[in-house]
């Protein structure tokens, strides 16, 4: 075959000039995107409407019959004249005084909750006035096998935190680097009670149960004896 065979002619050009839209048209579309704009802006006025409608029917059927009859009020009389007397003005006073209950009572029962919710970390103990005996307690039965079994893994063995040793009865009323931790007779002002029972002590390892620090405060309470 000949290599001349398989040649193609010329590219046809496109000499057909595009042709630029009339005035006429420009105007026609332009109307059209009006009138589109126009029928959804009219579409959503309507929405919105409708919307605070069903907000405020809503809301006056939640209220109180007082709150329902000043919605319903304010919805059929949306402008008072400034001189003029409210028919409203006794709904309105007594919505805003079964308000005013309602908020108070709600602060009553939230205090009353906070009061009655103990604090994270913090055992449940009864601190009985300064210097009344509530129990018999011993502090070699009842005491000293509390702190062998928690407290003398850091206050008695190698490393003695903040040198206070709670091996023997001297130890403990001896106290720390920092002082007593021990008032005999005043458990709200030992500092080892304080310790306990906020939950600061033993740092390491299970807390100590509440009776066992009732226990503690209870021996301190009758004075700190050593029986």
């Amino acid at each position: 075959m000949k290599r001349s065979w398989w040649r193609t002619g010329p590219p046809v050009k496109h000499t057909q000039p595009v042709l630029k839209p009339t005035a006429g048209q420009l105007l026609r579309q332009g109307a059209m995107l009006l009138a589109v704009a126009a029928l959804w802006g009219g579409i959503l006025l309507v929405l919105l409407g409708a919307t605070r409608s069903s907000n405020i029917a809503f809301v006056a059927e939640q209220g109180t019959p007082e709150r329902k009859a000043t919605v319903t009020a304010a919805i059929k009389t949306p402008t008072v004249a400034a001189t003029g007397t409210s028919a409203t003005a006794p709904a309105t006073a007594a919505a805003a005084a079964g308000v005013t209950a309602t908020r108070a009572a709600a602060t009553a029962t939230a205090t009353l909750t906070a009061a009655s919710t103990p604090t994270p970390g913090a055992a449940a103990v009864t601190l009985a006035p300064t210097g009344t005996v509530t129990t018999s307690v011993s502090f070699a039965r009842d005491v000293l096998p509390i702190f062998t079994q928690i407290c003398v893994k850091c206050h008695g063995g190698e490393k003695t935190q903040k040198s206070l040793v709670l091996k023997t009865y001297a130890d403990v009323m001896q106290g720390s680097e920092n002082g007593p931790v021990v008032e005999p007779g005043d458990a709200g002002s030992s500092l080892l009670v304080d310790m306990i029972v906020k939950g600061k002590m033993p740092k390491n390892g299970p807390k100590l149960l509440p009776g066992q620090i009732q226990v503690i405060v209870d021996w301190v309470t009758a004075g700190a004896p050593n029986n």
